[in-house]
């Protein structure tokens, strides 16, 4: 039984919301156009940047995307190379994915731009969670490699506290910044994500009412990971039924706003850089 906690948008309209709509579309045209591309995803918590950026790895790698939309196949051995568990070629580009959340010094991002520049394929570059990057300074290795990116593809991935375009990371230099191209993501409305989730229950086979349902999305602030690790207790625990008594146990009303939030490792990130 797959895990609904792990389930990942396999299409580009899969990506909600009605502000997202001219992100995703210049995203799909740099897939479908095969562009070089260096930029940054930016957005709320929960607002699937990584799925995005998922997403549009398989596009380019696949041997088949759709000529009109760029969603990958799927099924050819370019997209079964991308899986979480592997980090190497696929034949048309070779692929990394980086967790900057990790001890990474200015070393490690250095060597990781000399093996893509020195790749016979087209490197394809996603860095998560950049804005944990713990030594700043390594962001300057970044420099003239995303300048001067003419094959390939180099992404990173930051949260922001704001749910509004121009929002962007006080973590991230601005000399970076300026260098990449920006997507912003928004949390999708609450009838759009209850309206992606409806539809995706039915093939998970898990009832609820539609009250429930609404309650979930609200409380989790529209949160794409917060619901589906909801759901996946609902069909492997709850024998399948998401109802109020579930989310009660497993989120309380008083969860804190967006507004409220604050990044629980900010700390140790302030440790970790004093200890550098």
């Amino acid at each position: 039984m797959d895990s609904v906690k792990h389930w990942r948008p396999s299409t580009f309209s899969e990506i909600i919301g009605a502000r997202n709509r001219r992100t995703v579309q210049r995203l799909q045209r740099a897939a479908i156009q095969r562009q070089p591309l260096a930029g940054i995803l930016l957005g709320q918590y929960g607002s699937a940047k990584t799925s995005l950026a998922q997403l549009l790895m398989k596009s380019y790698v696949c041997q088949r995307p759709g000529a009109e939309t760029g969603n990958p196949c799927g099924t050819c051995p370019h997209c079964r190379s991308v899986r979480s568990d592997y980090n190497g070629e696929s034949h048309t580009f070779q692929h990394w994915e980086i967790d900057c959340s990790q001890p990474l010094t200015r070393e490690d991002i250095g060597q990781l731009v000399e093996e893509a520049r020195s790749s016979i394929w087209p490197p394809f570059i996603i860095l998560d969670e950049f804005h944990r990057l713990s030594k700043r300074s390594a962001q300057d290795v970044l420099l003239k490699f995303a300048e001067g990116l003419q094959h390939g593809v180099l992404l990173a991935i930051a949260m922001t506290d704001s749910d509004r375009p121009g929002a962007w990371s006080t973590q991230i230099r601005p000399a970076l910044l300026d260098r990449l191209k920006r997507y912003y993501l928004a949390l999708p409305e609450p009838n759009e994500m209850a309206s992606l989730l409806w539809g995706k229950m039915q093939s998970w086979n898990i009832d609820s009412t539609a009250e429930a349902l609404s309650e979930l999305v609200d409380r989790s602030q529209c949160s794409f990971r917060t619901c589906l690790n909801i759901l996946d207790e609902a069909r492997n625990v709850n024998g399948g039924v998401l109802d109020i008594e579930l989310i009660d146990e497993i989120l309380p009303p008083c969860r804190p706003t967006s507004q409220d939030w604050t990044d629980p490792f900010a700390d140790d990130a302030e440790e970790t850089q004093e200890c550098e």
